[in-house]
């Protein structure tokens, strides 16, 4: 892992850490750290998995030795762990979309993995493979896991400091159509969020 990567990671852990323990700043720590992973990891993927610098990316020997099928796939799991990530931060904040996104992600990370595995497990010795599968497993399971747990429960947890928002959040999920439920539960969500 780079020293980007392992930067917002870190963040991302503290963003959770501060919102599981209610404390101001956690989401923007959360939304900061898994909008630039996603960033890094799409468009920036084949460069950043492939250990490529900036300085060299127009110089040929940067790319000897790398299949065509090695660049294909690094652009693939970019692309995955961006919407994967984006699925996380959107369901983490309760935003509309973190359910299919988390399915494309969890849908199509499964195949990443599946390939992954088969190749790190044919030559441990390649450090690529091996980045790769922690990165995907890790991500996969959290999102997974994520993608399990109803929205409710989320907010139950995150609010449990605000059981008035909590049982207007409850009360508009169980009618989606009044638009009045939503704007009051937003309103209150709004006078406490953190």
């Amino acid at each position: 892992m780079r020293i980007a990567e392992k930067t917002f990671v870190s963040m991302a852990i503290i963003g959770i850490l501060l919102k599981i323990f209610l404390v101001t700043g956690g989401t923007l720590f959360i939304g900061l750290s898994l909008s630039a992973l996603a960033c890094i990891y799409y468009p920036l993927g084949f460069f950043f998995f492939n250990s490529i610098k900036a300085t060299k990316i127009f110089k040929k020997e940067a790319y000897k030795g790398m299949s065509i099928l090695r660049g294909i796939g690094s652009v693939f799991v970019g692309l995955i762990l961006s919407i994967t990530l984006v699925g996380i931060l959107f369901k983490i904040l309760d935003l509309e979309g973190s359910g299919f996104m988390l399915l494309t992600g969890l849908s199509c990370m499964s195949v990443c993995v599946s390939v992954l595995l088969i190749k790190y497990f044919r030559n441990r010795k390649v450090v690529f493979y091996r980045n790769m599968v922690f990165r995907t497993v890790s991500v996969w399971v959290i999102s997974l896991i994520l993608f399990l747990t109803p929205g409710t429960t989320l907010v139950k947890f995150f609010y449990r400091d605000n059981p008035e928002y909590v049982k207007a959040y409850i009360e508009a999920s169980k009618n989606p159509e009044n638009k009045e439920l939503q704007y009051k539960a937003e309103e209150i969500r709004r006078g406490n969020d953190h």
